[in-house]
């Protein structure tokens, strides 16, 4: 009954990139409604995201590396793995 340790490992980086991604979405958000008072840049977030390809990958990359970085201490603690 329960779940084998890779199971858990599994689980654990993908919660952790999932925290991550969604932390992402919701600083973009409060960037760009910040950005519609606050008008000190001239060009949305989303504007520059979608114009240059490349940082969108960029930041796919980096939520794909923190979630798996956050993600890897308990993971690996759950395992016995001591780092």
């Amino acid at each position: 009954m329960g779940s084998n340790k890779r199971q858990l490992i599994i689980q654990h980086l993908s919660e952790a990139t999932l925290q991550v991604f969604f932390s992402v979405v919701i600083a973009l958000v409060i960037t760009e409604v910040i950005n519609r008072f606050f008008p000190i840049i001239d060009r949305s977030v989303f504007t520059y995201m979608f114009s240059y390809p490349l940082s969108f990958l960029l930041l796919i990359l980096l939520i794909i590396i923190l979630g798996l970085f956050s993600g890897a201490y308990h993971a690996f603690l759950v395992k016995g793995i001591c780092i």
